[in-house]
C-alpha cells in the first residue's frame, strides 16, 4: 500500500499565513483608528461666506482646513492666519483673520500705515486702491500683553470700530486653531500663505 504524502507541514504554513494576514488586519484597523483619532481631535472645518473680509486669500463659499493643535506648544506667528471665535457661547460665531502682533509687540495704526516695533509694515497682499487710505480705524501704539495677538483682516479698506474685521487685539483663549488650506470647491485648492517674508524685518521686543 503507498504511503500518503504528510500534511502537517502544509497544515502549518496555511496556519501561520492566516496568522500573519490577521495581524495585518488588526494592525491596519489599529493604524486606521489612530488616524481616524488624530484627525476628529486636530482638524476642524471652516466655512468662509458673506464678505470673509480677507481679500483673495479667503474667498465667500470656501471650506477650509482648520488645524485646532498647531499652537499646543506655543503661540502664533507673524503673518499665520487663524480662525478665532468672536463669542465663546456661540460655536458658529467664527472668523478667520491675520497675526500681525505677538505677545510683547507695540503696534500702532495711522491711516496708511501699520507699525509693528517700530518697522512699517509692507504687506504684499493688502491692495490699497489709488485715493484710499490703507486703514480706517485707528490706533494709538499698544504694547500686547502675555498671551494677546493682534489681528487684522486681509482687506483693510471701509473697516471701521463697528466693523468686525476692525479686531486688534485678542486672547489666544479665542483662537480656535491655524488655517491651512482651501480645500474646497476643489478647483481653488490652495495652502493659506503666511506671507511671512513680509514680517522678517520685525525684530522682536
Amino acid at each position: 500500500m503507498a504511503r500518503q504524502a504528510p500534511v502537517r507541514p502544509v497544515n502549518q504554513a496555511i496556519a501561520r499565513q492566516r496568522a500573519h494576514l490577521a495581524r495585518e488586519l488588526v494592525e491596519t484597523l489599529l493604524l486606521v483608528g489612530l488616524i481616524f483619532v488624530i484627525v476628529h481631535f486636530t482638524i476642524q472645518t471652516f466655512s468662509a461666506s458673506g464678505d470673509t473680509g480677507m481679500g483673495k486669500t479667503l474667498l465667500p463659499n470656501q471650506l477650509v482646513l482648520v488645524n485646532t493643535k498647531a499652537y499646543i506648544f506655543g503661540g502664533p506667528g507673524r503673518g499665520d492666519v487663524v480662525v478665532l471665535t468672536t463669542d465663546p457661547s456661540n460655536p458658529k460665531a467664527t472668523i478667520a483673520r491675520r497675526v500681525i502682533g505677538v505677545p510683547g509687540d507695540t503696534i500702532s495704526v495711522s491711516a496708511t500705515a501699520i507699525i509693528v516695533n517700530g518697522v512699517t509694515l509692507h504687506e504684499s497682499f493688502v491692495d490699497i486702491p489709488a485715493g484710499f487710505a490703507q486703514n480706517s480705524t485707528l490706533r494709538a501704539p499698544l504694547t500686547l500683553k502675555d498671551g494677546q495677538y493682534f489681528v487684522l483682516a486681509d482687506s483693510r479698506i471701509g473697516t471701521d470700530s463697528s466693523d468686525s474685521r476692525a479686531l486688534g487685539p485678542v486672547p489666544q483663549s479665542d483662537i480656535i486653531g491655524k488655517a491651512v488650506m482651501v480645500f474646497w470647491p476643489f478647483s481653488q485648492f490652495h495652502w493659506i500663505d503666511t506671507h511671512s517674508g513680509d514680517y522678517s524685518n520685525i525684530k522682536n521686543p
